[in-house]
């Protein structure tokens, strides 16, 4: 079986995307085999001790320690995303392209057109099909805000109340358009939007945004004459319970199996708090994981049997204003290419590098085994 194994792009252009990082130690011998032409310092910088590595290259590491540790008859192979090719996918029984997709920031050059960044990447991975994990299907759901929120509202699954404008709904007919989304702005009082395929808080409407029809036919008109020409903006309810009484909960999952979570809340104000979840926090994480397992049943079809790689799945409170209740939680982002904030746990990081390694071996032997 012949397995590909990409990485993201280098460089100090993508230090935020791939911002977790593992220390190189005795206690992490997958990492020997790391190239010293990717170590780099904690912070992902080139400067200082250089003796670190990226979480995309350590799991990568890990996967091949452990195939070669069980002598697996695995031909597996670490490649940039960058250096992707139609070749090379031809000749692989399947890519492994967790770790880059279309929406990374700066795209890759040799993978973009003008009009569309990472365009000819992404035809590399639909080109790949059933060869591709994760799925492509689901990986174009996430892509979507619109249509995964419509997704899960079908599966009954909650989120934020939620309306969505197409870029060709809007050059159809800005004006009522402006007035579809004006209503609801109205209706909910407070908003904010956001662009399918954004990235992080790129070109994110704030509700201070929204408080005119103008201020709203402003945002749309600035969104979709966007060089990124964002396909759609989902305009989303303002939460006003969001992270304060019941932090947002980001819950990290391998497979089907739990690993940790991160809470997030408001306060205290001006910067808010943001760790791994403790003792103190399971009342919230109990109400959060019960949640979030609805959520990975509802895309387990998208897998068709195979085991997933990594989920982060966040939880906000609540969709009736002060009611902390189980049916009052919401999904507010499901993520693939996540932050996992790692370094809240210090040099041994959860040691999450070894359990992601674990887990794609995991997923290689499926699929071995179906060959």
């Amino acid at each position: 079986m012949k397995v590909i194994f990409l990485v993201g792009p280098s460089g100090n252009a993508y230090r935020e995307v791939y911002n977790d990082t593992v220390k190189i130690t005795s206690k992490r011998p997958w990492l020997s085999g790391v190239p010293k032409t990717r170590w780099l310092n904690e912070d992902g910088t080139l400067r200082g001790k250089r003796d670190h590595v990226r979480i995309d290259y350590a799991s990568a590491y890990a996967t091949k320690w452990l195939l070669e540790k069980s002598k697996s008859p695995v031909d597996f192979k670490i490649v940039p995303a960058g250096r992707l090719t139609r070749d090379i996918i031809k000749k692989s029984d399947l890519v492994f392209h967790h770790w880059y997709d279309k929406l990374v920031r700066p795209p890759i050059p040799g993978m973009s057109t003008k009009a569309s960044p990472n365009s000819k990447y992404q035809n590399l991975i639909d080109f790949g099909g059933d060869k591709m994990f994760p799925p492509v299907k689901y990986q174009h759901l996430v892509y979507d805000k619109c249509a995964y929120y419509n997704f899960f509202k079908k599966n009954k699954i909650n989120t934020a109340p939620t309306v969505c404008v197409t870029r060709k709904e809007y050059f159809e007919n800005a004006e009522r358009m402006i007035n579809k989304v004006w209503r609801k702005s109205r209706e909910w009082k407070e908003m904010f939007g956001k662009p399918v395929h954004g990235t992080d808080s790129g070109d994110v409407g704030r509700p201070y945004q929204f408080g005119t029809k103008n201020g709203v036919a402003d945002y749309m008109a600035g969104v979709f004459s966007s060089r990124n020409r964002y396909p759609a903006i989902v305009f989303q309810k303002f939460m006003v319970d969001f992270e304060l009484n019941f932090p947002q909960i980001r819950l990290y999952y391998l497979g089907d199996k739990y690993q940790y979570a991160v809470v997030e809340f408001k306060t205290p104000y001006p910067n808010g708090t943001s760790r791994l979840a403790k003792r103190s926090d399971m009342k919230f994480v109990t109400m959060a994981k019960t949640f979030a397992n609805k959520v990975l049943k509802t895309v387990s079809s998208f897998y068709k049997g195979a085991p997933k790689f990594l989920t982060r799945i966040d939880v906000g409170c609540c969709i009736e204003e002060n009611k902390i209740r189980a049916d009052s939680l919401f999904l507010n982002e499901i993520e693939v290419l996540a932050g996992m904030y790692l370094f809240y746990d210090g040099e041994r990081r959860l040691n999450f590098d070894y359990k992601l390694g674990k887990q794609a071996v995991k997923v290689i032997d499926y699929f071995r085994k179906k060959i």
